[in-house]
C-alpha cells in the first residue's frame, strides 16, 4: 500500500507548488493527504529568532558571493537559493499572508478529492514549541480550519515530526481521528499515560535523516548529494519497491515548495512508477478508518 503526505509550510509552496502537484496527481488518478499551516510561516519575532538568526549563521563567504559571475553551475544555484531565501524572509517579516486567506487553493485540494488536514498555525514556532504555546497552536489551527470549511479537521501532521507528550495529549484532546507525528513502520494507537489513545498514528515510512537528525523528504535529501536525477529517482523507487514487495506501508512525504517546484519532474517520475506498479493507494484518513475497524474487530474476536 502506498500513501503520500504533503506538508504545506510555505506560501510559495502553497501558491506555486500545490497547483502543480494537483495536476500531477490528477494525471495519474492518485489521491493524497495534504496538511496545511493555517496561519503563517512565522510571526515577526519567531521569524527573527528561528530563521534570520539561523540564516546569518549560514551566510555564504565573500569568496562565494564574489563568484556571482562564475560559470560554476552549482555555485550559481546556491547563490540563487540564498538570495531567494532572504527575499522570502523579508516577505515573512513585513508582508505576511495568512495561509487560510489562500482559500481558493485550499478549496481546490478538497474539491479534487484529496484529504486536507492541519500542520500547525505559526509554523516556525514549532522549531522550539513551548508547552503554553502548544495549546494556542492547536486552538488556532483547528478554529481557523473550521471557519473555512465548516467542519473540524480530522488529521494532524506535526511540523518537524514533533511527537512529545504535550503534542500527543493535545492531539487527543482536540478530537483528531488520526495523526502523523512519527517516522516508523506501520499504523498504531499511541499510548499516553498508560492508556491507548483513540486516534491512530500513521507514520512516514519512506524518508531520510539529514546531518542535523531531522526527517526530510527522500527526493529533497538526495537532491543535495550531487546524484544525477535518474539516480535520485532510483533511490526513491527502490525504497518504495522494498516496502511494497514486503506488503508493508510505503508512506512518503514531500513539500510543495520543493517537490512541487524544482523537484516536480522527479516527483512525477516517482508517482508514475507507483501508478505503473498497480499497488493500492490510500489517503491517511482511509488508512486510519481501516486500521480502526480492524483493531475493533480483533478486540471483539478476543472477547467472543
Amino acid at each position: 500500500m502506498f500513501a503520500l503526505r504533503i506538508d504545506i509550510d510555505s506560501l510559495k509552496g502553497l501558491r506555486e507548488g500545490v497547483p502543480r502537484l494537483l495536476d500531477t496527481l490528477s494525471k495519474y488518478d492518485m489521491k493524497a493527504s495534504f496538511f496545511s499551516v493555517m496561519g503563517w510561516e512565522g510571526d515577526f519575532l519567531s521569524t527573527v529568532k528561528y530563521r534570520i538568526i539561523r540564516a546569518k549563521a549560514h551566510t555564504p563567504s565573500t569568496d562565494f558571493v564574489g563568484r556571482l559571475g562564475s560559470t560554476d553551475k552549482q555555485s550559481s544555484l546556491k547563490l540563487t537559493k540564498f538570495v531567494s531565501g532572504y527575499s522570502e524572509l523579508l516577505r515573512c517579516l513585513f508582508f505576511p499572508v495568512k495561509f487560510s486567506h489562500e482559500k481558493d487553493i485550499l478549496y481546490m485540494i478538497k474539491e479534487e478529492g484529496h484529504e486536507l488536514g492541519v500542520h500547525g498555525y505559526v509554523h516556525v514556532k514549532w522549531h522550539n514549541l513551548k508547552k503554553n504555546e502548544a495549546e494556542k497552536e492547536f486552538q488556532q489551527m483547528t478554529s481557523s480550519y473550521e471557519k473555512l470549511f465548516g467542519e473540524r479537521p480530522k488529521g494532524f501532521a506535526s511540523p518537524r515530526f514533533i511527537s512529545n507528550n504535550t503534542v500527543r495529549e493535545l492531539t487527543e484532546k482536540h478530537g483528531f481521528k488520526y495523526s502523523s507525528l512519527t517516522y516508523g513502520e506501520k499504523p498504531f494507537f499511541p499510548v499516553l499515560n498508560g492508556q491507548l489513545c483513540s486516534h491512530v498514528e500513521i507514520p512516514v515510512t519512506i524518508d531520510m535523516i539529514d546531518d542535523k537528525g531531522l526527517i526530510v523528504p527522500i527526493l529533497y535529501y538526495f537532491s543535495r548529494t550531487g546524484l544525477s536525477d535518474s539516480k535520485i529517482v532510483e533511490e526513491a523507487t527502490k525504497r518504495i519497491d522494498e516496502k511494497l514487495r514486503a506488503n508493508k506501508l510505503a508512506s512518503m512525504y514531500i513539500h510543495p515548495k520543493d517537490e512541487g517546484r524544482y523537484l516536480q519532474p522527479l516527483f512525477e517520475k516517482v508517482i508514475k512508477h507507483v501508478h505503473d506498479w498497480g499497488c493500492e493507494v490510500k489517503t491517511f484518513e482511509e488508512i486510519a478508518v481501516e486500521y480502526t475497524k480492524q483493531a475493533k474487530g480483533e478486540e471483539i474476536g478476543n472477547h467472543s
